[in-house]
């Protein structure tokens, strides 16, 4: 996942995201709607989207993403 602050490059029909060659996939989204959003974050059991965001979040917890949107980073041990 590209994060705001990456760099982009393309060289030699290569992509680089931060200096590492990487490869992206376009995804369809669709308009931000307040109540879709809210029922699809009800859906999920990331920490960022309870009234109180982390500054890490639990590794216990299963993400989809490789690298998190809200930029939280993983606990190194259990959380509680």
């Amino acid at each position: 996942m590209v994060q705001p602050g990456d760099v982009l490059n393309i060289t030699q029909n290569k992509l680089t995201v931060n200096g590492v060659i990487s490869d992206i996939a376009v995804i369809t989204v669709m308009p931000f709607n307040r109540t879709n959003w809210a029922l699809l974050s009800a859906r999920t059991g990331c920490p960022a989207n309870g009234p109180v965001r982390p500054v890490v979040a639990c590794p216990q917890q299963q993400c989809r993403f490789s690298r998190c949107p809200y930029q939280l980073e993983k606990a190194p041990a259990a959380c509680g």
